[in-house]
């Protein structure tokens, strides 16, 4: 079943933005991958499975990088999707969430903290996988620059040299139309001429040059800002999955802690077991109990859930 988050618990946006296909989707809009279609339109997962199947062909996973409010506005914390989803940011909005979900016991609240280290794991491959993206365009755009700025050096040391002799050339031009004949003064004139035409060739070249290197250098810092922007996000996901595996496992090893502490204690008193006068005594309906309490009892009832017994259904439990 595909998550989506209703519009009323962003908090910010990042690089996302509302479903192109709102209506397809009842208002809610966001899922934990958009899909952006053509460079511009983003749609979320469930509107994507309406898409024909050509258009699916020019769409691209998008991780969502936007922030929503505590699911149970109990809080003012700022959650990820992973997070608003498992209830990650206090106890009013975890025990919603594993009530909506029909979940009580221990052992399905942790399939389910599994599950959301799972969407993790492919949000952080689906990150790392933007961020090669990315990297190549970067690193296109980097050797575009590179041959564009060479390109660039080259004509305006051309354009320098050019206009050296240019400056050679006028210099004697006064001279030599005086004192040369005039066959020889066309020939001079001609040649002067052609390099007034060369330098202003070079000076065109130059600026065409210039303005090819300036439009590769944006269009790096665009990439490059792209790709910053890709790295924190994969960083960021990187450092939350990072201290969910740390949080996972010691909850684990608490709840196992805890479970093996129940094994050891009385349900009733509390009291650990033993083989005087607390020994662990189990009845026909299947709860431990030490056998002191049930002495202690005003009633033949079992104190957890009330079945009645008789002195026959209690069973002595022999516990490691």
């Amino acid at each position: 079943m595909v998550v989506s988050i209703p519009l009323e618990f962003v908090y910010s946006w990042g690089s996302m933005r509302k479903c192109n296909f709102l209506d397809s989707c009842n208002g809610s809009g966001l899922t934990e991958t958009m899909m952006l279609y053509n460079g511009c339109e983003l749609y979320c997962t469930i509107c994507y499975e309406t898409i024909i199947p050509e258009c699916k062909n020019l769409c691209i996973p998008q991780v969502n990088d936007a922030k929503f409010k505590c699911p149970e506005k109990n809080c003012e914390s700022k959650l990820y999707f992973h997070q608003f989803v498992a209830g990650k940011c206090c106890d009013k909005a975890k025990n919603k969430t594993i009530l909506d979900n029909g979940l009580s016991a221990d052992d399905k609240y942790h399939r389910t903290e599994f599950q959301d280290l799972k969407k993790m794991m492919n949000l952080l491959e689906l990150s790392e996988k933007e961020e090669r993206i990315a990297k190549a365009l970067m690193d296109t755009k980097a050797r575009k620059y590179e041959i564009s700025t060479s390109d660039f050096n080259e004509k305006n040391k051309a354009r320098k040299q050019s206009r050296t002799d240019l400056a050679t050339s006028l210099t004697t031009a006064g001279t030599y139309i005086v004192e040369e004949k005039e066959k020889t003064e066309r020939v001079k004139l001609q040649e002067l001429r052609r390099i007034m035409n060369e330098h202003e060739t070079t000076i065109n070249k130059e600026e065409v040059s210039e303005k090819k290197m300036e439009e590769d250098e944006k269009a790096l810092d665009q990439a490059t800002s792209e790709f910053i922007k890709k790295k924190e996000k994969r960083e960021q996901v990187q450092s939350d999955l990072s201290s969910s595996f740390s949080d996972s496992a010691k909850n684990l090893v608490a709840n196992k802690e805890e479970k093996e502490n129940q094994c050891d204690k009385c349900n009733v008193c509390f009291e650990k077991y033993n083989k005087k006068d607390r020994h662990c005594c189990s009845l026909k309906c299947g709860h431990l109990t030490c056998r002191k309490c049930l002495g202690e009892l005003p009633e033949k009832l079992c104190p957890i859930c009330r079945e009645p017994f008789t002195e026959e259904n209690i069973i002595k439990i022999y516990l490691r």
